[in-house]
């Protein structure tokens, strides 16, 4: 079983290390980025980068793409820079998000899909790279293809590996693409989309968005094209958009696992999530991406964060360490919990053998009885269903039981230690019966106490 592999993935997500510039590495392999460099006597002579000027952080990025990705990227000075290290998290929270919603499979044959990719598709190197997923980038602006193009072209990246689209920006919904990628190749697999929309409504907007931030000297005036930066009805409605265009993408094809976007700012998640349960999708979850993972305060002067909001119209779920906001005002907007701990001297045997009575569909037990994959077709530990065993057919349900019935089996991983029963949700379409199951093994756990 691959349960311990999935917290693995979650903690080396969590892991800031990854994500922190060596700048004593980056000058030694180009000496021209001292120049941009500041001395900071106050902090043990430490090295600080300027990113005030654009220049500054087009060639920081360039460096940057060069010494840890193998990446040679023109940059123009008139088009948005890409901050590494958010675009990395990015892609490794969606590449973990997949990983920990498996439940049959290891593969990692997937397709991606990047929405406004920009001249440099960021998103698509960066996951042909390190995870060597094939991408598909689309933007609306045709000289933003061109200029990707010729950055594949400069590392060697054929068309295959990451495909570069225009797509018209009148076309209707904005994965038309990949619906064609998807009817083109019958097998296709979508393992996500990624989107950095453009986060402003108009030149008035961003300037008041600037002015409501503390400026330092290394504050950068954001540099970009008008599509890039702005929209009609800024980040809030282009996303309401990504969320209309997915469900009616996903009633022509199920081929597309989990849809994602960058939020920027604070007060539109909850409108987001609320657009999402008004659309009826359950399955979302929310991570945050703090700047303070990058030790932004000596590189960027900033404590700003970012958010990924995902959703999926397929029942996987998704663990509750990278679903819900813990530290926030907004914990109303988190999906439902979907990781339960029962904390007791537990023994094995016993629960194991609870489990064993249950009419399951499937019982799986690791080697050393650790590790409990479990699925049923209902809610089979109700005293009406056992009664109804006895009779060998299927159980007349209660009303209640009835509205909790499951139209897919539920599928419950269980991790079994002495002192305590972890019990995650990973497969199913009813939370309630999710529920009912943590009540009742914590009842046959608190009777062998």
């Amino acid at each position: 079983m691959k349960l311990l592999n999935s917290y693995e993935l979650i903690d080396k997500l969590n892991t800031n290390s990854n994500y922190r510039y060596d700048f004593s590495k980056l000058l030694e392999h180009n000496p021209q980025l001292e120049k941009y460099t500041i001395k900071n006597d106050k902090n043990n002579n430490r090295i600080i980068y300027d990113f005030s000027n654009n220049q500054n952080v087009v060639e920081f990025t360039q460096s940057v793409l060069r010494f840890y990705f193998n990446l040679n990227i023109k940059i123009e000075n008139d088009r948005l820079c890409p901050r590494v290290p958010n675009r990395l998290k990015y892609v490794d929270f969606m590449y973990t998000l997949l990983k920990t919603t498996e439940l049959n499979t290891d593969t990692d044959d997937y397709l991606g899909l990047d929405i406004g990719t920009g001249h440099i598709c960021i998103y698509s190197l960066l996951l042909h790279q390190k995870y060597k997923i094939k991408s598909i980038g689309t933007d609306i602006d045709g000289k933003s293809i061109d200029l990707a193009k010729n950055n594949l072209l400069l590392n060697n990246i054929k068309d295959e590996d990451i495909e570069l689209i225009k797509e018209d920006s009148n076309d209707l919904n904005m994965y038309h693409s990949l619906y064609e990628r998807i009817v083109k190749e019958k097998t296709s697999f979508i393992g996500f989309t990624v989107c950095n929309p453009p986060f402003y409504e108009s030149q008035m907007d961003l300037a008041t968005a600037k002015g409501s931030k503390k400026s330092t000297p290394n504050t950068l005036d954001l540099v970009g094209t008008e599509s890039e930066l702005f929209t009609k009805g800024g980040e809030l409605e282009f996303i309401k958009n990504l969320i209309n265009d997915s469900c009616s993408i996903s009633l022509k094809t199920d081929k597309i696992k989990w849809f994602s976007s960058m939020i920027n700012k604070y007060g539109n998640l909850p409108k987001v999530v609320e657009h999402l349960k008004t659309k009826n999708i359950w399955n979302y979850g929310i991570f945050e991406i703090n700047f303070d993972d990058f030790e932004s305060k000596s590189l960027y002067y900033s404590s700003t964060s970012r958010w990924i909001v995902y959703w999926s119209f397929q029942n996987f779920i998704p663990p509750n360490r990278i679903s819900r906001l813990i530290h926030s005002n907004l914990k109303s907007v988190n999906p439902h919990i979907s990781e339960f701990v029962i904390v007791n001297k537990t023994d094995k045997s016993f629960i194991l053998h609870k489990l064993e009575l249950l009419n399951y569909t499937k019982l799986i037990v690791s080697e050393d009885k650790k590790y409990v994959r479990f699925e049923v077709p209902d809610i089979v530990w109700s005293r009406s269903y056992m009664r109804s065993l006895k009779g060998n057919k299927r159980p007349k349900l209660t009303k209640e039981e009835s509205h909790l019935s499951p139209k897919e089996p539920t599928v419950i991983d269980i991790i079994i230690t002495e002192c305590s029963i972890r019990i995650l949700w990973r497969y199913g379409t009813s939370h309630k019966i999710y529920e009912s199951f943590t009540s009742w093994l914590k009842r046959q756990s608190d009777e062998n106490k």
